[in-house]
């Protein structure tokens, strides 16, 4: 459990020189293989391009939002390479908004069961170019035959 938030930035991966921070090496990424809830937000805006997903996070149950990113989102997606969300575990967003906007190779959107997510009736999912469902289920990216009701984070 992490009691705050989490922000990936594109300095994150990048470095960044005027503080002398060296650039997160990806595979220390894997810590957050036993993260199974967040009290404040996750962001990302930067992720490995060799990362299709967001599979170290895949224990993650639960985003509390108690501090929201802009004073609305537990969770944002934004400019991201990956294909999939691939955050199976994810059983509740608490409070907050969750925006996933531009992301170009983003499929399965759409079949993540947001509303059993969500524990307020005013939450939302806010989503802006991604790539459209269409286009997704054109090139097989779907849900396994057995998954749930078809819902899903991935294939």
């Amino acid at each position: 459990k992490i009691f705050g938030s989490l922000a990936f930035l594109p300095e994150t991966f990048a470095g960044d020189p005027s503080t002398n921070t060296p650039p997160l090496d990806p595979k220390l990424l894997r810590i957050f293989e036993s993260l199974e809830e967040l009290t404040g937000f996750l962001y990302i805006a930067a992720w490995p391009p060799d990362m299709k997903d967001l599979g170290v996070f895949q224990n993650l149950r639960v985003i509390r939002g108690r501090v929201l990113h802009n004073g609305a989102y537990s969770l944002t997606l934004r400019e991201l390479a990956v294909q999939a969300l691939g955050l199976r575990a994810l059983q509740e967003i608490s409070s907050g908004m969750v925006l996933v906007h531009h992301n170009p190779q983003l499929c399965f959107l759409q079949k993540v069961p947001w509303h059993s997510i969500f524990r307020n009736p005013r939450q939302r999912l806010f989503q802006t170019h991604n790539k459209p469902p269409e286009q997704c289920e054109s090139e097989g990216l779907v849900c396994f035959h057995l998954c749930a009701q078809g819902h899903c984070w991935g294939p």
